[in-house]
C-alpha cells in the first residue's frame, strides 16, 4: 500500500528550494511517500501550499517525464496528470505535476481494471503506426528480449519455432507509444478518474508491451491483479482500440500478441532467478511452459 510519511527538516533542506517556489517553507507541509508492503521509500513528495497539492518528483532520466508530456499529452484529455515544470537542482532534475487522488491500482476491481485499460487505449490509438524495424524497436528487442532469453532457453528445449514467431511479432506488429512500466502500481483509481504516470522511459515500440506487464505477471502475488481484472482490463483495451481503423487485429491475433507480451515479461524474470535447485518449479518456469506451448499452437 501507498502512504505517505511526515519528512524531518534535513529531508526538507534537499528540496527546500523547490518547494519554497511553490508556497512550501516548511517541513511540516511537505509528506514522503513510501510503499509499506514493500518497505520502500520514493523520491516523491506531497505538497502542501498556499495554492494546493501538487507532486514533487525526482526524475530518472534527464529527459524523462517532461519531455514525454510535451510531446505526447499536453493540450489532450488523457488520464495523465499535468506536469508544471520540470527544474533541476544540482545534478539532479525534478518534475511538479498536478495531485492525482486515489489509490494504486494493486489488487483493482474489474470495473477499475476495465476503466484503466480503456484510458490506455485512448492513448495508444492516438499514436498508433506501423510496425517495422526502427532503432528503438531493434535496441529494445535486443537487449531486453533476445538477450533475456538466451540466458535461459535451454530450460526449455524444443520451443525454437514459438521464439520464431515472438521476434517475428514483435516487428510486424502495430506500434505505438508504449508506457514500458505498466505495472499496477503505476495506475491510479478513483471513484471519478483513473491516472497512469511515470511514462518517463516510454516510447513508440510494439503496441502490446504494456499489456502482458500489467495483466499476467504473477496474478497470485498481491502484487498485480486477479485473473478476472486481467481479462477485464484486456477486453476494455481492445474495444477502445478498435475505434482506430487502422487497428485491424482480431480477437485471437489480439490474445496472441498478449501471449507474446507476456514472453517477453517472463524472460525478463527467468534470468534473475537464482534458484538452481528449483529451475523447473518456479512459477516462471511454469508461466513459461504456458505461454510457450500457447505460442507453438498459433503460429
Amino acid at each position: 500500500m501507498t502512504e505517505c510519511r511526515a519528512i524531518t527538516a534535513e529531508e526538507f533542506a534537499s528540496i527546500a528550494s523547490i518547494a519554497e517556489k511553490y508556497g512550501v517553507n516548511k517541513a511540516e507541509n511537505c509528506l514522503r511517500f513510501i510503499d509499506t508492503q514493500w518497505d520502500k521509500t520514493y523520491d516523491v513528495w506531497l505538497l502542501e501550499g498556499e495554492s494546493g497539492r501538487l507532486i514533487l518528483k525526482k526524475d530518472k532520466k534527464r529527459k524523462g517525464d517532461k519531455t514525454v508530456y510535451d510531446a505526447y499529452f499536453a493540450g489532450h484529455d488523457f488520464a495523465v496528470p499535468k506536469i508544471l515544470e520540470a527544474i533541476e537542482s544540482g545534478d539532479e532534475l525534478y518534475v511538479v505535476m498536478e495531485y492525482a487522488e486515489g489509490e494504486d491500482a494493486r489488487g483493482c476491481s474489474e470495473e477499475d481494471a476495465a476503466r484503466i485499460g480503456k484510458e490506455l487505449a485512448r492513448i495508444q490509438r492516438e499514436y498508433l503506426t506501423e510496425g517495422g524495424h526502427t532503432k528503438l524497436s531493434d535496441w529494445y528487442f535486443a537487449e531486453l528480449v533476445e538477450d533475456y532469453w538466451n540466458s535461459s532457453k535451454d530450460r526449455f528445449p524444443g520451443h525454437e519455432e514459438a521464439y520464431a514467431f515472438v521476434e517475428k511479432r514483435f516487428f510486424e506488429a502495430p506500434h505505438t507509444l508504449v508506457h514500458d512500466d505498466l505495472l499496477p502500481l503505476n495506475a491510479l483509481v478513483s471513484r471519478e478518474k483513473v491516472y497512469i504516470f511515470d511514462w518517463e522511459t516510454s516510447g513508440i515500440i510494439p503496441y502490446f508491451l504494456d499489456l502482458g506487464r500489467f495483466a499476467f505477471v504473477d496474478t497470485k502475488g498481491s502484487f498485480y491483479i486477479s485473473h478476472s481484472s486481467a481479462m477485464a482490463f484486456l477486453d476494455a483495451y481492445y474495444d477502445e482500440m478498435r475505434k482506430n481503423s487502422a487497428f485491424s487485429i482480431t480477437k485471437e491475433e489480439f490474445l496472441l500478441d498478449v501471449a507474446v507480451s507476456a514472453f517477453c515479461q517472463y524472460a525478463i524474470f527467468l534470468h534473475y532467478e537464482d534458484d538452481e535447485e528449483r529451475r523447473t518449479e518456479t512459477n516462471n518456469y511454469k508461466y513459461m511452459c504456458q505461454i510457450l506451448d500457447y505460442l507453438k499452437t498459433k503460429k
